[in-house]
């Protein structure tokens, strides 16, 4: 145990023998429970697929296969924070809540979705529309090397052609089915946002020029050209690759350390040990090389 007088807040680091997952707990005066769990992932490519798998978790799970228990958990909690974020090497899920019982529902609906997401095929054809599987009143069929799986009557009003979980093919006019397609989907629109300033896109294309061998030459959160190629395969390999105890950090303040290793273990993280994921580590950049890229991208 460490105290850190300038936070005023204790800290104690612990180790996870079976796993090797690593814990840091914090003592604070501060009423609010918060937990967080971090992966790194470090993306080989621009298709997003850490951000996407950060949408696709949040499906359901094994202990809560219902659909979007986060944002049902949005409704009925009484959390001062929910979120999931994924950054250049990491993504992470944090909450906080000033109530324990809302805190421990809470913690296992966030680590359930983590390490025990259903990612099921029609999940990850469907996160990311902008209507819900249950809203969807509309025919859905799917392409296959250019033809449909399912003719739909002529009579069939059509919305969706292709629908994924960054991206979907869409009709321009959703109630005109010989209107042109379009492709959009929350994590291809988000991106396209992200990316359609100038200062993004020099910075994205900076960081690309000066780590050409690491994992920040990629855009982590999908570069909207990229996203389409992104296949249901990838997406379950990243997460059995980088989403196990191995490779997470926890953190939890406020809450007795005692009583959140015992709900850690009920919700059953004790699984074999896995070798940390390969990641790619950055190479420095030279002041020569900042100078050649800065007059490459003038």
């Amino acid at each position: 145990v460490e105290r850190v007088p300038e936070y005023s807040v204790a800290v104690a680091e612990l180790v996870h023998v079976k796993t090797g997952a690593r814990w840091m707990h914090c003592g604070a005066d501060d009423g609010n429970n918060v937990f967080n769990v971090a992966f790194r992932t470090t993306p080989t490519d621009d298709r997003g697929v850490a951000h996407i798998l950060e949408h696709t978790a949040l499906c359901g799970s094994e202990k809560y296969p219902i659909r979007d228990p986060f944002f049902n958990m949005l409704r009925r909690s009484l959390s001062t924070f929910m979120n999931a974020m994924t950054a250049a090497d990491y993504t992470c899920y944090p909450f906080a809540t000033m109530n324990t019982t809302d805190y421990f529902n809470l913690l296992g609906v966030y680590l359930d979705a983590a390490f025990f997401p259903k990612l099921s095929y029609e999940d990850f054809l469907q996160e990311g529309t902008a209507s819900r599987a249950s809203q969807i009143l509309e025919t859905l069929f799917y392409l296959s090397a250019g033809e449909c799986l399912t003719r739909p009557s002529p009579n069939t009003r059509l919305t969706f052609l292709f629908v994924h979980p960054g991206h979907r093919l869409e009709f321009a006019s959703k109630e005109d089915s010989k209107t042109e397609l379009t492709l959009k989907g929350v994590v291809f629109n988000e991106m396209k946002g992200a990316m359609g300033s100038q200062s993004a896109r020099f910075s994205r294309a900076l960081s690309a020029e000066l780590f050409p061998t690491s994992t920040y030459h990629h855009n982590s959160g999908g570069d909207p050209v990229a996203i389409p190629d992104l296949t249901h395969d990838d997406l379950l390999k990243f997460h059995a690759t980088h989403y196990h105890p191995s490779n997470a950090r926890f953190y939890t303040c406020l809450l007795s350390t005692s009583d959140a290793a015992d709900d850690l273990t009920r919700l059953r993280l004790c699984r074999p040990p896995l070798i940390f994921p390969p990641t790619f580590h950055p190479s420095l950049p030279t002041i020569s090389r900042l100078r050649s890229s800065l007059s490459l991208l003038a």
